[in-house]
């Protein structure tokens, strides 16, 4: 795990970003940025980078805006805005989206990704509680693997792959763990 000022921040992140860059000017989207802990880590390794950040919470919108003036980091945003709103340019190279599925109702699911993939230019990175008992890759808040959702949603413009994390707060525990879903921009 890679140390930050604020704590730890998952290698999966980095990677998610790092493994694509063709240069430095990109813009990255997180939706339950929180107080923008990762998005500062980020915008520190790539300075030429846009990163916004969407949280519903305003105490931790208000927090993390005052932590990046703090720290005179230039490049980041922090939006107090649900993943549902419209009036904000979505349009980016990658989009996080932390756990922020768990408070949407199925239908809110489908517009959110229905909505969002068309506006990802390179890769959006779900991070997501999915079953380890049942079949691969189904949250437990879905009767449908989410991969496969997402995939029916995009209209196949995106490839799929999971992967299991062993990071706090979702160690497994033979019946659920979190997964990164990340989604790849065939075009």
């Amino acid at each position: 795990m890679a140390q930050t000022p604020d704590g730890q921040l998952p290698e999966s992140y980095i990677s998610f970003v790092a493994s694509e860059i063709q240069g430095g000017d990109f813009t990255l989207i997180e939706v339950g940025a929180g107080e923008g802990r990762v998005l500062r880590h980020l915008a520190r390794l790539f300075p030429s980078a846009k990163f916004i950040g969407i949280d519903i919470q305003k105490a931790a919108v208000l927090s993390g805006n005052a932590k990046i003036a703090e720290q005179g980091v230039a490049n980041v945003r922090l939006l107090c805005k649900s993943c549902l709103d419209e009036d904000v340019d979505w349009n980016c190279d990658y989009l996080i989206s932390r756990t922020a599925l768990i408070y949407l109702n199925r239908q809110e699911v489908e517009t959110f990704l229905g909505r969002r993939l068309p506006q990802v230019r390179r890769k959006f990175l779900l991070q997501e509680i999915v079953s380890l008992s049942e079949t691969t890759g189904v949250s437990h808040f879905f009767a449908n693997p989410i991969s496969a959702l997402a995939q029916r949603i995009s209209g196949g413009k995106f490839t799929s792959r999971m992967e299991l994390l062993d990071y706090a707060p979702w160690k497994r525990d033979g019946h659920w763990s979190g997964a990164n879903i990340v989604l790849k921009r065939m075009d």
